[in-house]
Parts: structure tokens; C-alpha cells; sequence
């Protein structure tokens, strides 16, 4: 966790405006002290004035580890719900035409290390979106080459 204060300034308010956030990311279980392998809980929660910001607040939170599988070390894996509360300024500024409605999701991935220099990722996402009634669900694969 981390905090910056400006020597200058009050804490989280410019120009009357301010915005608050908070990030954590805590092991709950290692193999070893010095393993990267084990698994733990992420988040992070920020509010603000929504003005200019496109949000009033948001949230999120999260497990995710390294090492899920016997043999497979490398590999990391998460899954995670979040929510977004568009601001107030926003929403008006678009109705009655378009209806902005608050948006929440959940995604889970999994990234094999297939070699020290190549991984390969694969994701689903199922959102419940701004703009649109429904829910919508999106898969994903990636790959990531080292040089």
C-alpha cells in the first residue's frame, strides 16, 4: 500500500476537486518464503467527484497466484468482480438520448508459461455494460513473446 502528500497541497482535494483511492494486494499462502508461488487477495476502491472524471466510484476485488498446478511454477491465474457507478455529470449530460447505467463485471484468466521466453493466456469476461441491457460475455487468448 502506498500514500503520497504534497507538502503544497491538502490531501486528495485540487481546485476543489478530489479523488480517493486505495490499492492492496496481500499473499494469503506461499509455498516458501522465497517461492513466487502461492495465492492471495488484490483490490482497489477509488471515489471521486466524478467532475471531470467519467466515474464516481469504483471498486474491485480479487484472488490470484502463481503456481496453481503441480509442475507448473510459472503459470498465474485470477479472478476478479468489479463495479463501476458512472458520476452523476456524466449520465446527465447523455440523457434522456442515452441511459448510463452503473457497469459490473467478472473476469477469470489463466496464463501458461509454455517456455522462459513465451506465455499464453486465456480469458473470459461476463460484463453487465453501461450502455446496454443484458449481459455480454467475452473469451480472450493472448500471448506474450520475450526477446
Amino acid at each position: 500500500m502506498w500514500c503520497y502528500l504534497s507538502q503544497r497541497e491538502k490531501p486528495f482535494i485540487k481546485n476543489s476537486r478530489y479523488h480517493l483511492s486505495y490499492s492492496f494486494d496481500q499473499y494469503l499462502y506461499r509455498r516458501s518464503e522465497n517461492s513466487r508461488e502461492g495465492f492471495g487477495l488484490f483490490g482497489q476502491f477509488g471515489i471521486s467527484d466524478g467532475n471531470p472524471n467519467n466515474l464516481y466510484w469504483s471498486a474491485l476485488v480479487g484472488i490470484g497466484g502463481t503456481g496453481l498446478i503441480p509442475g507448473r511454477s510459472r503459470d498465474n491465474w485470477g479472478i476478479a468482480y468489479y463495479y463501476n457507478a458512472p458520476s452523476r455529470d456524466l449520465m446527465s449530460a447523455f440523457a434522456p438520448r442515452v441511459r448510463i447505467k452503473d457497469e459490473q463485471g467478472l473476469e477469470a484468466f489463466y496464463n501458461f508459461q509454455v517456455t522462459p521466453w513465451l506465455t499464453v493466456g486465456a480469458n473470459v469476461q461476463v460484463i453487465a455494460p453501461t450502455l446496454e441491457e443484458g449481459t455480454v460475455v467475452a473469451l480472450g487468448l493472448r500471448t506474450v513473446t520475450r526477446f
